[in-house]
């Protein structure tokens, strides 16, 4: 065999070995997600994607002032005075001193006007529920928060006292706000016991508070 010959079946051999490469690439593009196939005036080009969904940006904490009153009121700084800018509602806002995530203590709500309230009779309740905006659902989620605990809107089949549960409800009448709702108290580190949750009544005037908080098993 002449070696010219030699050649020419040596280049036959690359243009098969070629064009099957070239094939074996077109059908492989075509079973990417999002990818064209390449093929000859088609260019690969990626799936055209959705852009992102704008986000609201996150207002920034206004701690200073709860800091402030942790050292009115003696307390000692142990960790980094946080607000949950989640909870923010008119003129107030929720705090809490965090060791690291999940570890917390010294829950109050503060107000620009120097109201607070925390899980006690004793603060601005009357000030908190009148906050314009409030309805009784959101009171409930920020009252639970300071206990602290889980709010209770609606009764899970599987809860074993569920026939009891009722909606929160938020009145004001004749200087008066009379606040009611089901929460389930957080128990340190344990998940609340939904099967054990407890019914909190708020009545509260420009000048008092009175919190009562019963067991589900002591309510009719």
């Amino acid at each position: 065999m002449d070696e010219h010959f030699q050649h020419r079946i040596v280049a036959k051999k690359v243009r098969e070995i070629a064009a099957a490469i070239f094939l074996f690439g077109a059908l492989a593009c075509s079973y990417l997600p999002g990818v064209a196939a390449a093929t000859p005036g088609n260019a690969a080009t990626p799936a055209i994607e959705k852009p992102p969904p704008h986000l609201k940006p996150v207002p920034a904490e206004d701690s200073a002032r709860y800091a402030e009153w942790l050292v009115q009121q003696h307390k000692k700084i142990q960790g980094k005075p946080r607000e949950d800018v989640s909870l923010r509602v008119g003129e107030w806002g929720f705090f809490q001193q965090e060791l690291r995530p999940g570890y917390f203590w010294d829950r109050a709500a503060m107000d620009r006007s120097g109201h607070v309230v925390t899980h006690v009779e004793k603060g601005d309740w009357f000030a908190l529920l009148g906050t314009p905006g409030l309805d009784a659902s959101s009171a409930l989620k920020r009252i639970a928060w300071l206990f602290p605990a889980t709010g209770i809107e609606t009764a899970t089949p599987k809860m074993v006292h569920g026939g009891k549960i009722t909606s929160p409800t938020l009145i004001a009448k004749d200087g008066t706000i009379i606040f009611q709702g089901w929460f389930a108290l957080w128990r340190g580190e344990f998940p609340p016991d939904m099967d054990d949750p407890m019914r909190i009544t708020i009545k509260a005037t420009a000048t008092s508070a009175k919190l009562t908080i019963e067991s589900v098993k002591n309510t009719q």
